[in-house]
């Protein structure tokens, strides 16, 4: 039996663990009261921590991740250009339309802002020749870039007429575009670089021009024109470009024969049907069975070498330059297929003949330019001249051509080249009289019996071919005596 003191003892022991117990249900209970007092005093700190981090991580998306986005749009983007027009041409500035359209990759709707395109040529490494205003546009992964009536200032004369040149004379051209527009992205605007590059078409030296259809004036136009032409101009590049009026030198082998003039040319993409109006030397307009004969030969090759570019009274440097540069340029009159019937004479003298009818039928040499005046106005112009371009005059002792014009330039005249006819006249007869023979000769070893009538016809068609030959002749002499005359 337990003594009074060791009951004593255990129920203060009993006291002080139940009051341990109380202890820890009591902190248990007061916990989250505590929580809640600490926050309601210091929340406002809590806030600001909240407010900073999101700011943080707001302006590092804003302003760094989105514009490297929007700039990787536009690096990603390309361009492809389907036409542009040069219109109301200037020494200073043109109007220009393009059509294009643009594939990007975007993943919001985007806005550029209005912006200057300024061209440059990725071939010469040039400084920017061009600025173009483009309006805003929406960016979209696939576009339309359209500009109309851009009023586009030449930014440096110098490597705008390089660029010129570029589009005359080559096949294809490297055009880049630089700018540095704002994208818009709902109200917030970024500043991006963009720098494309555009493959384009060249006029590659206007190669297939064609002359056909000569037409020789009885009575001169008031300009002075005397012979007209249709001329076909192919036009292979990504350009429509109004030029106005050109002016150019007309030259057979190294003589020149006359220039003529383009009235109001617009080059449009593909071959461009138009009337030419030609100034020839009044004196192979007073020859004309002579000047028709050589006028209606096929493929002969004309050399056109360029003087001046005028649109709306101005001289347009930018083009005048290079075609003048660049010149000559080569036309194929009467264009047909080859092999067709020869000629009782060849190319060459024609030229020759042509030649000595400019030079030497008044027995001195007429050195009078065009150079300086109203070319189109002009109508007596002197134009025998021999070419100057050294290429073309190349190009003539190659062939022997140019021997055969300078030959008795100061005493040939029209009693000469009618001895010259009458020779090969001559030659022609003795041909035909040779071939009948032959003829006549092979009939009668393999079919006697009809040798009377083969040959009756042979002769019938040789005398008709000698009468259309001597019709020709006379006619030829007729016009050589009223040159004399002249």
């Amino acid at each position: 039996m337990p003594r009074e003191g060791e009951l004593a003892t255990n129920s203060t022991r009993a006291v002080d663990e139940e009051q341990a117990k109380g202890d820890e249900v009591n902190s248990s209970k007061f916990s989250h009261p505590r929580r809640k007092s600490h926050l309601a005093r210091w929340w406002w700190v809590y806030l600001i921590l909240s407010l900073i981090i999101g700011v943080a991580i707001l302006v590092g998306l804003l302003f760094g991740l989105v514009p490297k986005i929007a700039q990787k749009s536009i690096d990603d983007s390309t361009i492809q250009v389907h036409g542009i027009a040069i219109r109301d041409p200037t020494n200073n500035q043109i109007t220009l339309d393009m059509n294009s359209t643009v594939q990007a990759s975007v993943p919001v709707a985007a806005t550029l802002s209005p912006q200057a395109f300024q061209m440059f040529s990725l071939q010469s490494g040039s400084n920017p020749f061009l600025s173009m205003p483009v309006d805003d546009f929406k960016v979209e992964n696939t576009f339309d870039l359209n500009v109309v009536g851009a009023s586009s200032q030449i930014l440096d004369a110098n490597a705008y007429e390089s660029f010129a040149t570029q589009i005359v004379s080559q096949r294809n051209i490297q055009v880049g575009l630089v700018s540095t527009p704002d994208i818009s992205i709902g109200p917030l605007k970024y500043r991006v670089n963009f720098q494309k590059s555009i493959q384009l078409q060249g006029l590659n030296m206007l190669q297939g021009m064609t002359l056909s259809n000569s037409t020789i004036l009885k009575t001169p136009m008031p300009d002075g024109t005397n012979m007209l032409n249709d001329c076909t101009i192919p036009n292979p590049s990504s350009f429509k470009m109004e030029l106005g009026n050109l002016t150019a030198d007309i030259y057979l082998g190294p003589a020149k024969i006359g220039f003529t003039t383009i009235k109001d040319l617009t080059l449009y993409p593909g071959d461009n049907k138009i009337q030419v109006f030609n100034h020839l030397n009044p004196l192979l307009v007073a020859s004309p069975t002579i000047t028709n004969a050589f006028l209606s030969i096929p493929n002969i090759n004309i050399t056109l070498m360029f003087t001046s570019v005028i649109f709306d009274g101005q001289s347009i440097g930018w083009l005048q330059q290079p075609l003048q540069k660049l010149s000559p340029f080569f036309a194929t009159m009467n264009p047909g297929p080859s092999g067709g019937p020869k000629l009782p004479i060849s190319l060459d003298q024609i030229e020759a003949m042509l030649a000595r009818i400019l030079n030497g039928s008044s027995g001195t040499k007429n050195t009078a330019s065009n150079g300086g005046g109203n070319p189109v106005a002009n109508a007596t112009l002197a134009v025998s001249e021999p070419l100057t371009n050294n290429a073309v005059k190349e190009k003539a002792r190659e062939t022997g051509q140019a021997p055969q014009v300078a030959q008795h330039q100061a005493s040939y005249g029209p009693r000469d080249i009618a001895g010259d006819i009458a020779n090969t006249v001559g030659a022609v007869a003795g041909n035909i009289g040779n071939t009948v023979g032959a003829v006549a000769g092979r009939i009668g070893g393999t079919q006697p019996g009809t040798i009377g009538n083969t040959v009756g016809r042979v002769a019938g068609d040789t005398a008709g071919a000698v009468t259309s030959v001597a019709g020709s002749v006379g006619r030829i002499i007729e016009d050589l005596q009223g040159l004399g005359r002249a």
